[in-house]
C-alpha cells in the first residue's frame, strides 16, 4: 500500500515473495494477482492477498510508523491510495527478493506512477501455509537498493526496463592497461560493450545492477566472461573490471566527453527531452549532429543502444551530439503512435535548430544522422527545408526501400521464425498490401477490412 508524505511516493504493505519463473515458489500466485491488482487499482483484489487477521506495517524514514490490521482495514488503504493517484497514470508494481528463510521473505520493490515518477522500498514478508500474507513490513529504500540486488524481477522478468538514472550511470568509456576502451552503452532492457580495439560489440545479462556477464556473441548464449562495476551511490562508476579465464583486468574510467541532460520544443510545442554529448575542452565552435530514430517507441539510447552507441563514436571525435527522446518515449511529451514521417522529420529539424542556438557548436556546420527508419525521416526532414551540413545513415531503410516493402519483408519474416505456415503469411501478407493500396490510393480500400 502507498502513503504520499512531503511529495514523496513511498508504498508500503502488499510485498510478496516470488521465485524463479520456471518454478514459482510459495506466495507467486498471490504476487502475480497483487500486481494485477495495481494495475485495476482493485482495493479488494489487493486485499484478498492477505490472511484475515494480517498485519501490515508502515515504517518509513521520517515519519511515524503506522499500522493496518485486518483485511477490511487493510482494503481500505489500499483505496484510500488508488484515490489519491491521477486515474490517468498507469501503475505497475514489481520487486527483487534478496533473503528467504522458510515463510520469511525480504527483498525491494519498485512502483512506476506511469512515467513521471518511481518510488522504491524494502520489505520484509511472512507468509501463511496457503500462500497468504500474515505480516507485512514496508521501510524506506533507494533505486540503488533496488538495482543493485542480485536476480531478475518476480513479475514479467523478460520485461525489464532498465532506470535511465541508474544505468545511464554505469555508460561511458574505460581506458583499459593496453589502450584499449571499452565502450559501455545502455539499451532498454540490457547494457552493451564496444571494444574500440577489436570492434567487437556484445550484449551483456544481469546479474545485479553492477555485475554483468557477457559472451562470443551478439546476445549471449554462453557466459564466459565477468564484468564488475563500481557502485555508484554518489557518481558515475569509475572502474570497470573484466575477468575471462582466471585472468582480470580492471578499466578506468575515461570518457572524452561531458554530457547534458536537455529540453527543447518542437514545431508543435511538444517538450521533447534529451542529451548533449560535450566533447571535452573545445578550442573553436564544434560541427554538430541530431540523431534520429528507428521505427517504434524509442529513447534517446535507441533500439539495442544504436544511437548511444553513434553518439558515442561522434562525441569521442570531437562533435557535438544531441540524442533525445522519440515524442511519447521516454522524458518525451506527446504521441509517438499518431507520429508520421512528416511530425518526425519536424522534431529532427527542431532539434538541429536547438543546436545551432548552442554557443559551442557552429550553426552551419550541423548534420543529421541515424539508422535504419532514420533514412525515410531525414530524407522527409530535406524535403520539408531542412539544409543539414552532413548527413551519415547507418542501414537506412529510406536508402533503398520503400515503407511497403521493408514493412511486408519484416511481417513475413518474422511471421516465419514464428513457425506461421506460408498459406498463412501469404493471407496476412495479402491483408498488409490492402492495406498499404487504402493508404497510398483510397478508393481502392475495400468496404470492409475484416
Amino acid at each position: 500500500m502507498i502513503r504520499i508524505r512531503r511529495r514523496s511516493l513511498v508504498l508500503a504493505g502488499a510485498l510478496f515473495l516470488a521465485g524463479c519463473v520456471s518454478a514459482p515458489a510459495l506466495g507467486d500466485e498471490a504476487f502475480v494477482a497483487l500486481a494485477d491488482a495495481y494495475v485495476s487499482r482493485d482495493a479488494d483484489a489487493a486485499a484478498a492477498q492477505y490472511a484475515e487477521n494480517a498485519t501490515v506495517i508502515y515504517a518509513y524514514d521520517g515519519a511515524p510508523e503506522e499500522r493496518a490490521v485486518g483485511r477490511d482495514a487493510i482494503a481500505a488503504s489500499f483505496a484510500g491510495f488508488f484515490g489519491q493517484i491521477d486515474a490517468r497514470l498507469p501503475l505497475d508494481l514489481n520487486f527483487r527478493v534478496t533473503q528467504r528463510q522458510g515463510a520469511n521473505a525480504r527483498g525491494f520493490y519498485r512502483l512506476r506512477f506511469g512515467g513521471r515518477e518511481t518510488s522504491y522500498g524494502g520489505f520484509e514478508t511472512e507468509q501463511s501455509p496457503d500462500g497468504l500474507l500474515v505480516r507485512d513490513r514496508s521501510t524506506s529504500a533507494t533505486i540503488v537498493d533496488f538495482e543493485e540486488a542480485p536476480g531478475p524481477l518476480l513479475v514479467r522478468a523478460d520485461e525489464n526496463d532498465l532506470d535511465r538514472d541508474y544505468y545511464g550511470l554505469l555508460a561511458g568509456r574505460y581506458r583499459l592497461p593496453d589502450g584499449c576502451d571499452l565502450v559501455v552503452t545502455r539499451s532498454v532492457v540490457r547494457l552493451f560493450l564496444r571494444n574500440t580495439c577489436d570492434q567487437s560489440w556484445r550484449g551483456l545479462n544481469r546479474k545485479s545492477g553492477l555485475e554483468w556477464t557477457g559472451g562470443d556473441q551478439v546476445l549471449p548464449a554462453s557466459e564466459t566472461v565477468g564484468f564488475a562495476f563500481a557502485p555508484v551511490a554518489d557518481a558515475p562508476s569509475a572502474t570497470l573490471r573484466m575477468a575471462k579465464d582466471a585472468r582480470t583486468a580492471t578499466a578506468t574510467r575515461s570518457t572524452p566527453y561531458a554530457m547534458e541532460d536537455v529540453t527543447f520544443a518542437a514545431a508543435d510545442g511538444t517538450r521533447l527531452a534529451g542529451t548533449i554529448y560535450h566533447p571535452k575542452n573545445p578550442d573553436q565552435r564544434l560541427p554538430a549532429t541530431v540523431l534520429v530514430h528507428g521505427s517504434g517507441p524509442q529513447d534517446r539510447d535507441g533500439y539495442a543502444s544504436i544511437i548511444a552507441v553513434l553518439a558515442d563514436a561522434l562525441a569521442a571525435q570531437g562533435r557535438v551530439v544531441l540524442a533525445y527522446d522519440k515524442r511519447g518515449s521516454g522524458a518525451s511529451q506527446g504521441n509517438g503512435d499518431a507520429a508520421g514521417f512528416d511530425v518526425l522529420a519536424r522534431d529532427a529539424a527542431s532539434a538541429m535548430g536547438y543546436l545551432r542556438s548552442r554557443a559551442e557548436v557552429d550553426p552551419k556546420r550541423v548534420g543529421l544522422a541515424g539508422s535504419s527508419q532514420a533514412g525515410w525521416v531525414v530524407a522527409k526532414a530535406i524535403e520539408q527545408g531542412s539544409q543539414p551540413a552532413d548527413v551519415f545513415l547507418l542501414g537506412a531503410a529510406g536508402a533503398a526501400f520503400t515503407v511497403r516493402e521493408q514493412n511486408l519483408y519484416n511481417t513475413d519474416v518474422r511471421m516465419e521464425c514464428a513457425g506461421i505456415p506460408a498459406s498463412a503469411r501469404e493471407k496476412a501478407l495479402a491483408q498488409q498490401s490492402a492495406f498499404f493500396d487504402a493508404i497510398y490510393d483510397r478508393s481502392k480500400a475495400p468496404g470492409s477490412m475484416s
